[in-house]
């Protein structure tokens, strides 16, 4: 079985859409005998300090310095695999090439590789942003358009997997946490044009006990 580290920006403490599609893959291939750790994070996550949950049923870490702590788990935890999406991909392929793991990266947006599709403050190299993506090992988007973007704009073919969604999390049988809806704006192409979309983004925040510091 393999040892899988995944690293990312977004994961823990809360669930975006992002989130909310690789937890119940991650935790399919716990159940499956997989080793899983998982690295996210930043000062808007832990306010400085490093803090932990299994509550998914594997190790995710969340901390200040996610790549640093990633660089430890090279040694320690010495994974065969690492999966990565969205914002921190690019570090999280660099540091595996750096220690000669092969890497996954699920492209569930194109933030990081155009323009058009970035949040306008965003100020990053979007060629050397491409580069580091075709030197994946595979490439996963998440949509036929996506892969047919990432087939323009990196020139690979990508393995086409359709967001993993737990349907039971969706269904309402009593008591829930809270829900925080936050509007988001959502780049589509209609009637052959970039259109921005204003529409909403289901969060929901974990209970206090399940992201404790990490001992």
């Amino acid at each position: 079985m393999a040892r899988i580290l995944y690293l990312s920006v977004f994961l823990y403490p809360f669930a975006g859409g992002a989130s909310k599609s690789m937890i119940p893959l991650l935790s399919a291939l716990r159940r499956n005998g997989h080793e899983i750790v998982t690295v996210n994070g930043g000062p808007h996550v832990t306010h400085g300090r490093e803090a932990s949950t299994n509550r998914d049923g594997y190790l995710a870490l969340m901390t200040d310095r996610p790549i640093e702590r990633a660089r430890q788990l090279f040694e320690s935890f010495r994974p065969d695999v690492v999966f990565t999406q969205s914002w921190g991909s690019v570090e999280a392929i660099e540091l595996a090439e750096r220690h000669a793991v092969d890497t996954i990266c699920f492209v569930i947006d194109l933030f990081l590789l155009m323009p058009e599709a970035a949040p306008a403050r965003l100020r990053t190299d979007y060629e050397h942003n491409r580069a580091v993506h075709r030197r994946a090992s595979v490439v996963v988007s998440n949509s036929l358009f996506t892969q047919r973007k990432v087939r323009e704009l990196l020139g690979v073919e990508s393995e086409l997997v359709y967001p993993v969604i737990d349907r039971d999390e969706h269904l309402v049988v009593g008591p829930r946490d809270p829900i925080y809806l936050k509007y988001t704006f959502h780049l589509v192409p209609v009637g052959g044009r970039w259109t921005w979309l204003l529409s909403t983004a289901r969060y929901h925040l974990y209970r206090d006990d399940g992201c404790a510091p990490a001992a």
